[in-house]
């Protein structure tokens, strides 16, 4: 299954996370075949931009796309509305798929964005992040900063891992002001820094600088320091808002 099909299904997520395991099962609440498939070609989709058979740039027809990600073309068809409202594509009559090129200034706005939402659910429910749950996540960002170092993984399985945790960990955050307009809000700016990162050089998913930038912002939430964890997180996003924006040409 595709790194992205957790990210963008309607599924509900069970989160179990302790000191040993950190796991995110999905729980199908309901879904039809239709769905399932359009959940697949989605996935499917994102690691196409991802192995860079599907390109920022290119028009695209739906046949087109459907032999790339190996997905029928009513799937395909389904899947493209939901990634055009993410804005990762736009649907042109009569011409094809055009898939979104970003400029500088939509990233920016994208990280100032997730930086007003972030700072504010950090402040306000500094509390509610339990030790546990900081801890299984520092558990698995360690786990994958190692690998990095072995140099076990292709540069793209890197990047995919290391997208997925980011995902989840600035989800995190932003779960606990517990408001779904405002989470989906925050999500709907990361399909923006997704198309940023892929133009990004190689040796900074092998690098994954991120993932000690995050380091930090968990100790010192585990430390029980609001002020430093505040810090560390606007710093985080305002180098995570350069470095996209700096692969933009």
């Amino acid at each position: 299954m595709g790194a992205y099909y957790k990210l963008f299904t309607r599924s509900t997520i069970s989160v179990n996370m302790n000191k040993q395991n950190f796991n995110i099962k999905l729980i199908y609440m309901g879904h039809d075949s239709k769905e399932s498939l359009r959940s697949i070609a989605q996935s499917k989709f994102l690691d196409g931009l991802l192995n860079f058979q599907i390109k920022p740039g290119q028009l695209l027809s739906q046949r087109e796309i459907s032999q790339i990600i190996n997905c029928s073309i009513p799937s395909v068809r389904e899947a493209l509305k939901i990634l055009e409202s993410k804005g990762i594509v736009k649907l042109i009559p009569q011409r094809g798929v055009l898939i979104k090129v970003i400029s500088k200034k939509e990233v920016a706005d994208a990280y100032e964005i997730r930086s007003l939402i972030e700072l504010k659910a950090l402040d306000l429910n500094f509390g509610a992040m339990t030790k546990n749950e900081i801890n299984a996540i520092i558990v698995k960002t360690k786990k994958l900063i190692s690998s990095k170092k072995r140099n076990k993984h292709s540069e793209i399985d890197i990047f995919k891992e290391r997208i997925d945790l980011d995902h989840y960990f600035h989800r995190y955050i932003v779960s606990k002001m517990n408001n779904k307009l405002i989470s989906d809000f925050h999500q709907n700016t990361e399909s923006i820094s997704l198309l940023a990162r892929i133009n990004l050089p190689p040796h900074y998913h092998i690098q994954g600088q991120a993932l000690y930038e995050h380091l930090e912002i968990l100790n010192s939430i585990l430390n029980n320091n609001k002020i430093s964890a505040k810090k560390a997180l606007k710093n985080h996003l305002n180098l995570a808002s350069q470095r996209a924006i700096s692969s933009i040409n």
